[in-house]
């Protein structure tokens, strides 16, 4: 039964609209029941245009902003924004304004839900469908790592322990407000449903996430003699554990991708011109592409030796996405990797998130072992037609 046939009426409730795996999931949810109304606290007018659902949502006025939204269109923190203050630093505002935010009446909501959204109020007698990123990150020690502390502006992260005891509470209001609806409990991976358990104690249905599998193949493999790090650039990522662990291990490594800001990019080329600076027999062993294109991205896979992840994501689409193209994947062992990593199959494991454990995966490597068919047909099926089913048969049952 379709959509269509059921004219359900659907509102789909964000935590915020920028970039990222948890807008690819939102735009899937906005395409699947395409008269749905959405909500989000805040959003990124740059960034909207690469998700067409949401942005056919705004178009025809069925996109909800919050207050968030109005305070930082204001001229102040437009000012901010000139001085390297992002969208993810009012990471607080956004739970104090989400508590009073509300939907219109629908018969079913479903809830993308990495934050606030969980304080987003919905209508009594609502049927309601939660599918979690991850649970609130910053809040919860065991979800933060060092290199996301030094990702924050040092009068925030001084503050942040401060801002934990006074969101932790209203993130727990949140749930209270979810439980009252009785709610299909979703997520992503593993290791996020474990998180979950621990920190909620609710019991969630894996549910992987979409990605776009048929932009890729296995059939153009020919691999040089180079590893590849693809994604945005942010301190989270760890390139820094790439760039080093390549040069120690002296393998070339190409890195596409922009970094969120000029300084971290600034950041990261002049480790690598210290370390050229130590050892000349290093120059020439990392190259910065920036922002590459889907023609250029292809080539990419089709001929290096492997794609590095080296941090813990809760899911992980570019792993996907290299893997459908026939490149096995070197990752950190923990998080979402965990879910479709199978060690000598389409990739290996290094152990620590250190530069020597990944130069010993990486020095060790060999890319004639994985055969790129077996590879692209190693993780089952993860593409947007399956998830938009089964969250289509959700809401129909």
């Amino acid at each position: 039964m379709t959509h269509a046939q059921t004219r359900t009426d659907v509102g789909i409730v964000a935590d915020f609209l920028f970039q990222g795996g948890a807008e690819m999931v939102i735009d899937l949810m906005a395409e699947t029941f395409p008269q749905a109304r959405l909500y989000s606290d805040v959003h990124d007018p740059a960034t909207i245009s690469l998700y067409p659902s949401i942005a056919r949502a705004r178009t025809e006025g069925r996109l909800a902003l919050g207050w968030a939204d109005r305070i930082l269109s204001t001229r102040l923190f437009r000012w901010a924004a000139t001085k390297g203050v992002t969208f993810y630093h009012y990471y607080w505002l956004y739970f104090l304004t989400a508590a009073f935010e509300r939907t219109q009446a629908h018969e079913v909501v479903l809830v993308s839900c990495a934050a606030q959204a969980k304080l987003v109020r919905l209508p009594r007698g609502a049927r309601v469908i939660v599918y979690f990123h991850t649970p609130s990150r910053w809040l919860y020690p065991e979800l933060v790592t060092a290199a996301d502390l030094a990702s924050i502006p040092f009068p925030l992260r001084a503050m942040i322990g401060m801002l934990a005891c006074v969101l932790r509470p209203l993130d727990r209001l949140g749930m209270k407000r979810l439980q009252r609806h009785d709610p299909v409990w979703l997520c992503n991976s593993q290791y996020v449903r474990s998180k979950l358990r621990a920190i909620y104690g609710i019991d969630a249905a894996v549910l992987h996430p979409p990605v776009d599998v048929t932009r890729f193949s296995p059939h153009d493999r020919a691999p040089e003699d180079f590893f590849l790090y693809h994604g945005r650039i942010t301190l989270q990522k760890r390139l820094d554990l790439c760039i080093d662990a390549c040069l120690m291990a002296k393998r070339r490594l190409v890195i596409s991708g922009q970094a969120v800001s000029v300084g971290l990019e600034r950041q990261l080329k002049e480790r690598v011109a210290r370390a050229e600076a130590r050892d000349p027999g290093l120059r020439g062993l990392v190259t910065f592409l920036g922002r590459t294109d889907d023609s250029t991205l292809h080539g990419l896979f089709a001929t290096c030796a492997a794609l590095l992840f080296p941090q813990r994501e809760d899911f992980g689409i570019t792993p996907i996405e290299a893997m459908a193209a026939g490149v096995p994947v070197i990752a950190f062992r923990d998080g979402g990797a965990l879910d479709y990593l199978r060690p000598q199959v389409n990739g290996v494991f290094f152990e620590e998130q250190t530069p020597g454990s990944l130069a010993e995966a990486i020095a060790h490597f060999d890319h004639a072992s994985f055969d790129p068919t077996t590879v692209a047909a190693s993780f089952g099926d993860l593409s947007r037609a399956r998830f938009s089913r089964q969250i289509e048969a959700m809401v129909g049952r």
